[in-house]
């Protein structure tokens, strides 16, 4: 079950929003189901392994859009994100540099988003089970 929250909460937004973990499994639900993503994905994902594949780059978009970090015109939001987390300055200041990494945009929207995690993902992979952990 913690792996159903801990995706999302990536960016999960503070309480100053108040988003709760209700709201964030509920989105991350709806891009399951929106997307039809099959349990061998789920699987993957809760082993922190994300194949670059059209299912797994759509629901980083779907998801992330939702939580109102990633959208389709400047990708993510990177004040908004410093703002509503707490994640460690060197993990902010690598995230803007795979942000504003040319190679990580892409006309697809979904690649775009995909890339972007993936890359921070690759640098900080347990940035985002350490970040569970600071939540109520």
């Amino acid at each position: 079950m913690k792996f159903l929250i801990l995706f999302g909460l990536f960016f999960v937004i503070s309480s100053t929003k108040s988003m709760t973990k209700d709201e964030i499994v509920k989105s991350r639900e709806e891009c399951i189901k929106e997307l039809e993503i099959p349990d061998e994905l789920l699987q993957q994902y809760a082993l922190n392994q994300f194949p670059d594949d059209p299912k797994t780059r759509c629901y980083f978009h779907c998801y992330h859009s939702k939580l109102h970090v990633f959208n389709d015109e400047h990708g993510y939001d990177y004040d908004y994100i410093v703002k509503n987390t707490k994640f460690s300055d060197e993990f902010l200041q690598d995230f803007k540099i795979c942000m504003d990494n040319l190679e990580n945009r892409d006309e697809d929207r979904c690649k775009w988003a995909y890339k972007t995690y993936n890359c921070i993902l690759k640098q900080h992979p347990d940035a985002i089970r350490n970040y569970m952990k600071t939540l109520n």
